[in-house]
């Protein structure tokens, strides 16, 4: 069987971004995220969530740079919605992203890049950790603190590791 070869974005996500990654369809990150050519997203959700590890997968529908400023200032609108829902989840997202803005203090001069997602899928259940992930990957290795932008292939990601083979990205 052949597949496509693309690009994921994997990202750790602690606690409260998970949230809005469930709840809001979003990922909020620093400007630095410039490739807007990854098609897909998957969370790294830390050892304080529920299921730490590898197990999520969405489509990033667009990204967005902002300024802080409008964020507080609710000066932001979201891109064109493929649905209702997408509409109903991102207000969600970006109500807990300017919830954070707020309460951590973000400079108001400053910039970030806002992922519009679609639904998140299942792909992994339970989780895969990054140790268990770099055991079976040494050509490519998952480091312990996921830097700003880090990207595997889809087929490094989920191919080689046999997960939803029917869903290899069209």
């Amino acid at each position: 069987m052949e597949y496509q070869t693309v690009d994921v974005r994997i990202q750790d996500v602690d606690l409260l971004n998970s949230k809005i990654f469930e709840n809001g369809w979003m990922y909020v990150g620093h400007p630095s995220h410039k490739n807007k050519d990854v098609p897909y997203f998957v969370p790294y959700f830390t050892n304080e969530c529920t299921s730490p590890g590898l197990s999520r997968i969405t489509r990033i529908l667009c990204l967005d740079f902002y300024k802080i400023a409008d964020l507080l200032d609710r000066k932001l609108n979201f891109p064109e919605t493929p649905s209702e829902q997408h509409s109903l989840n991102w207000r969600i997202g970006l109500d807990a992203i300017r919830y954070r803005a707020i309460n951590e203090n973000w400079p108001s001069q400053g910039f970030g890049a806002l992922f519009y997602l679609d639904r998140p899928e299942s792909f992994r259940s339970p989780a895969l950790t990054k140790q268990a992930y770099n055991a079976s990957n040494p050509d490519k290795q998952i480091p312990p603190t996921i830097p700003t932008g880090f990207i595997l292939r889809y087929e490094e990601l989920l191919v080689k590791n046999s997960w939803f083979l029917e869903h290899s990205p069209a």
